[in-house]
């Protein structure tokens, strides 16, 4: 008997096609909520910790000035900051001036924090983005030449010598970099600000922090992009080396270097704190070890919150670029 012409078109192959395609949704809108969340929850527990340290030191009013005021008056101050209240209370109180930025007078200054703490970290930014320049062009130069180079010697000398940077303390390298500018060779200021000069020495140690990291990395990634069958099929087909090298094999490469740099540059932050101080450079981590010193609470929280806020900013700012520079990414059904 034969089939119905209408039968005989339902195929499953017919039937697959008449079905409506599978909509493409963007991974933008989960992809930056979950970063998002991800940095406030990360400040939240940076300023949660700081709060359960300076909590557990006691009153900062009576430490502060013990032996040198009366009862009377230690008792009117710590009313007046609130550290008479319960250990909850002061919690939320503490968590409401972090969302609006509304931190009691510095003890020392007699001011709102933030105000010093925003001009000490434009100090430090101009530090660490010219330390951040320094280091990844260098350390992008180091991890090139140690791929394409057919000298061993050379390419031993250039790992080795990354590997022995990496390995020597920020805070060290600061103090023989003041030793031999200083003493030995005084081309460059070897503490204080006011001209460019200044920046050089602090920001050279910091780009030694820098400098190891992208050259390994990006060494890495050159070697596992090179051994990609794509670009083992172009080199076979004669592709001229030079560009191919530059448009294809570097750019893919870089997307781990960029993630890196969005970590490094959070870091650079608390790294430092020690160079600065080192240097005598008036930026944030020297503010914070000043107000540690003095016991300055209301500074060394206002300093936290905006180290983890930059922290988090920068490396929320290098996923993204990473997933914009990543294809694979842009859609997904």
């Amino acid at each position: 008997m034969l089939e119905s012409p209408s039968s005989a078109l339902e195929t499953p192959g017919l039937a697959s096609n008449s079905a409506s395609p599978e909509r493409r949704r963007s991974p933008w809108p989960r992809f930056l909520l979950g970063r998002i969340l991800g940095g406030v929850g990360a400040v939240f527990g940076a300023c949660t910790l700081v709060f359960i340290m300076i909590a557990a030191t006691g009153n900062p009013i009576r430490l502060l000035l013990a032996g040198a005021a009366s009862d009377e008056e230690i008792a009117r101050l710590t009313a007046e900051h609130g550290y008479d209240r319960p250990v909850l209370v002061q919690y939320l109180v503490f968590l409401r001036d972090v969302a609006t930025g509304s931190f009691p007078p510095s003890l020392r200054m007699g001011v709102n924090p933030f105000g010093p703490v925003l001009t000490a970290l434009g100090n430090t930014l101009a530090l660490t983005i010219l330390a951040i320049i320094i280091g990844a062009l260098a350390g992008l130069v180091i991890g090139y030449l140690t791929v394409v180079l057919r000298n061993r010697f050379v390419v031993n000398a250039l790992l080795t010598g990354i590997f022995a940077l990496q390995a020597i303390p920020s805070f060290f390298l600061g103090i023989v970099l003041v030793l031999l500018f200083g003493l030995i060779l005084p081309i460059f200021p070897t503490s204080g600000s006011g001209t460019p000069l200044h920046l050089v020495l602090p920001a050279l140690t910091l780009a030694a922090v820098v400098a190891p990291g992208i050259a390994r990395v990006f060494r890495t990634s050159l070697l596992e992009t090179l051994g990609q069958d794509h670009v083992l099929a172009a080199r076979a087909k004669g592709t001229p080396a030079a560009p191919f090298l530059r448009r294809h094999v570097i750019a893919n490469a870089l997307a781990p270097v960029i993630s890196l740099l969005g970590v490094q540059s959070g870091s650079l932050l608390a790294g430092a704190i020690l160079v600065e101080s080192v240097f005598a450079w008036p930026g944030l981590g020297a503010l914070t070890v000043d107000a540690v010193t003095n016991q300055d609470y209301s500074v060394v929280i206002a300093a936290v919150v905006v180290i983890a806020t930059t922290f988090v900013t920068t490396t929320v700012l290098a996923d993204i670029v990473v997933a914009i520079l990543n294809p694979q990414f842009r859609v997904e059904r």
